[in-house]
């Protein structure tokens, strides 16, 4: 997930560690309204139906940060749309918070202030077993991959 740095995000940054059992006139951005862009991604944000139901992991952490913050979403609406759309929009300070599975990297760190990791993955190749194909591959060979 990627923050916009700035005050506002710092304070739901901090106040996401507080305990949950606070009152809703002491959230630190109850009377924020933040920009959130999502694109779909599963299992972190999935659409159902019109756009209106929204699940996934990322999605359930965005609704616990609004819980934890009081932050109301911008025009009451994720703002849906495709993975590199949504990461130039967080470039150019236009998202306060965007998230899609998005992964951690140094370069990201250049730009974003990124959460904590929230998944882990062990992402494998697979090829069938009586494949010509040897991993690691030999040096200066690369190894095809199809993608689906």
């Amino acid at each position: 997930m990627l923050l916009k740095a700035g005050k506002t995000l710092c304070a739901l940054l901090a106040s996401a560690s507080l305990m949950s059992a606070v009152s809703a006139q002491t959230l630190p951005l109850a009377n924020e309204e933040l920009d959130v862009g999502l694109s779909p991604v599963a299992p972190f944000v999935m659409i159902d139906g019109e756009f209106t139901d929204l699940a996934g992991i990322d999605v359930d952490i965005i609704r616990e940060l609004q819980r934890r913050t009081g932050f109301k979403l911008k025009h009451n609406r994720f703002h849906i749309m495709g993975f590199g759309e949504l990461l130039d929009l967080a470039a150019a300070g236009k998202m306060d918070i965007s998230a899609a599975a998005i992964s951690i990297s140094e370069k990201r760190a250049q730009l974003f202030l990124q959460s904590p990791a929230s998944f882990r993955s062990h992402a494998v190749v697979v090829v069938p077993a009586d494949s010509s194909h040897q991993y690691p591959p030999p040096k200066g060979e690369g190894l095809p991959l199809l993608m689906y």
